[in-house]
């Protein structure tokens, strides 16, 4: 159970960041994000990772804790809640939404206030730019908190090595797979 609550904290780390451009779509903030890498994300990257923690090793000091009474102690409870949404979906919103607006135009196209089906050709390729620096910013923030989520009370350092680098592997593997020229064209 305790697995399968890190892969639940994974899983939800992201979410937030992925809501938040729909949002602010709403308000005329340009496109941050598209469904397709919002799939993308959940599909090539979240299902993986979070399986991996599956076979990740117990840690040291599972078996000196009291088991989780089914009743009272929740696989989900205000504290995963806070977590993933409170703090790393928060952390990782800001740092996309920074990268989306420090690229060259994109609060430019914000403080015009065009619609997008008015962009120019430049201004629809500085909208790509910040896409892609929002998609990638997050995909770096999912490795962050595969990272964060892989042990809960063991310093990461001290994980037993074969199997607590799973998530991060698998992380990297779904990395390597949406880098390739096909799914960077497939993905904008």
């Amino acid at each position: 159970s305790e697995n399968l609550r890190k892969s639940i904290v994974y899983t939800l780390c992201s979410k937030l960041p992925q809501v938040l451009p729909t949002f602010a779509e709403l308000v005329g903030v340009p496109s941050a994000l598209t469904a397709a890498q919002v799939l993308l994300i959940d599909i090539g990257t979240d299902i993986w990772t979070a399986i991996a923690f599956a076979w990740q090793s117990a840690e040291g000091e599972l078996m000196r804790r009291p088991p989780r009474h089914p009743q009272r102690d929740h696989m989900v409870d205000g504290s995963v809640l806070a977590y993933s949404y409170g703090y790393i979906g928060v952390v990782q919103s800001l740092a996309c939404w920074a990268a989306f607006f420090m690229m060259p135009r994109m609060y430019s196209l914000f403080a015009e206030d065009k619609h997008p089906t008015v962009y120019s050709a430049s201004d629809t390729d500085a909208d790509y730019a910040g896409m892609t620096a929002y998609y990638w910013t997050l995909v770096l923030g999912q490795v962050g908190a595969a990272l964060a989520a892989t042990t809960t009370s063991t310093p990461p350092t001290s994980a037993p090595p074969p199997r607590a680098g799973w998530p991060v592997a698998s992380s990297t593997r779904m990395l390597a797979t949406a880098t390739t020229p096909s799914a960077v064209v497939a993905c904008c």
